[in-house]
């Protein structure tokens, strides 16, 4: 990733995950999104930590029932539920009105400063002060929909750019990236590898291609791309401006990947058997191989790991998350297990100490669904033991408000 948004897009995400983009999940209303939205740049200065989870909020309670056409003669003579302020035409909204039709806001993506969300008809909206295809540096404290952007199915947004993954035509999908003050461009990929999924991190980008396949580009000192070495090899420099091809342990292609996750300077996979692989930086064990090497540059780049390898003991996985240098993955048995850095209590308990360099359960989480990691915070999602009541918790990182203030949370 990034350096992820440490405010309120973690949230939003889940709250997304339960509500618009599972059919079978409880649906709850979101809203527009709030008028303010916090920076999260990290100072270490600052740090205020919180080290076990509170429970945000109850989200299985059914939204404000709206009138249906056939419910009253005029839906225009009902006022909207406060939960659903919105109007669009002759309808109540919980989402974005936009051309007079009701969009239904389908995902959503953090950066640092910045937040953009997606419809299901395509459209995208970001909002923060992180700079929106404009020549000034403005900001836009209420979302924005992006002018020159359409058909989106899905985007990822880092510290320094952003990316999304469009169909302007049926099953035809192209990579869109663009960096502040610009216009996206589109990226040519293999004729083969059609985009399905993009990760941002700080300055490398990965997009999981047809075929369960990963391409790469960007900056690769600390081996971020995964192309089997780091640096840029024979050319100038350390970066690569068109896409490589991801290599595995082997030295073969990396092959069969359902999700991928970025965090600052490395990436991870989710595997089609439930496992996972990761690669770039290590300077604080968040590739899990129980190792840390704080210094993989230059003539110590060999401490990085320039290819994707499996971590060892991890299986099952459900979900996976990155945070700017910490891993957490949901195994299919509702547990959540973190390695990676832990300063500021973002691995929820998994064990003391500021670095963890293996897979580690979360003991006391349970009953996990979904699972999201900002810079220095992680939440999930977990369901009772009867199936019952679905909630949210949260541990690390306070400093922006990212956690509840108190166990009863918003």
């Amino acid at each position: 990733m990034k350096r992820l948004c440490d405010g309120l897009c973690g949230l939003v995400l889940l709250s997304l995950a339960l509500g618009c983009a599972r059919d079978d999940a409880p649906r709850w209303d979101l809203g527009p999104p709030e008028a303010s939205v916090v920076d999260a740049a990290h100072d270490a200065s600052a740090v205020d930590t919180v080290a076990f989870a509170r429970d945000v909020r109850d989200v299985t309670a059914p939204p404000t029932e709206i009138p249906r056409p056939d419910d009253v003669s005029d839906v225009r003579d009902v006022a909207c539920p406060a939960e659903r302020p919105a109007r669009c035409g002759t309808s109540c909204c919980a989402g974005p009105c936009h051309e007079g039709t009701c969009e239904e806001l389908v995902g959503v993506t953090g950066g640092p400063a910045l937040t953009c969300a997606w419809s299901r008809a395509g459209n995208a909206w970001c909002w923060g002060n992180q700079p929106l295809f404009t020549t000034v540096d403005m900001e836009h404290m209420t979302p924005f929909r992006l002018p020159h952007l359409t058909l989106v199915r899905q985007m990822s947004v880092g510290a320094r750019r952003a990316c999304a993954v469009t169909e302007p035509w049926p099953g035809l999908r192209e990579l869109h990236c663009w960096a502040v003050y610009a216009r996206p461009a589109r990226v040519a990929l293999d004729a083969d590898a059609r985009p399905e999924q993009v990760a941002v991190g700080v300055d490398h980008v990965c997009v999981r291609v047809t075929g369960g396949r990963v391409r790469c580009f960007g900056e690769n000192a600390r081996c971020q791309l995964g192309v089997g070495f780091c640096g840029a090899g024979v050319t100038s420099g350390s970066s690569f401006d068109a896409p490589q091809v991801v290599r595995d342990e082997r030295g073969g292609e990396l092959t069969g990947v359902t999700d991928l996750v970025a965090g600052e300077r490395h990436t991870c996979a989710r595997m089609v058997d439930g496992r996972v692989y990761c690669w770039g930086s290590d300077e604080s064990g968040q590739l899990g191989n129980g190792r840390v090497s704080p210094a993989c540059m230059g003539d110590r780049a060999n401490l990085c790991d320039p290819v994707a390898r499996p971590v060892a003991g991890l299986s099952d996985v459900a979900r996976l998350t990155a945070g700017a240098r910490h891993v957490c993955a949901a195994k299919a048995d509702g547990t959540m297990w973190c390695w990676g850095e832990n300063d500021r209590v973002q691995l929820c308990g998994a064990q003391s100490g500021s670095v963890v360099t293996r897979p580690t359960q979360v003991a006391w989480l349970r009953g996990v669904r979904e699972v999201t990691a900002g810079e220095g915070h992680t939440c999930v999602t977990r369901v009772g033991a009867d199936g019952g009541a679905f909630d949210v918790v949260c541990c690390g990182q306070h400093m922006h408000g990212q956690l509840p203030p108190s166990p009863q949370g918003w």
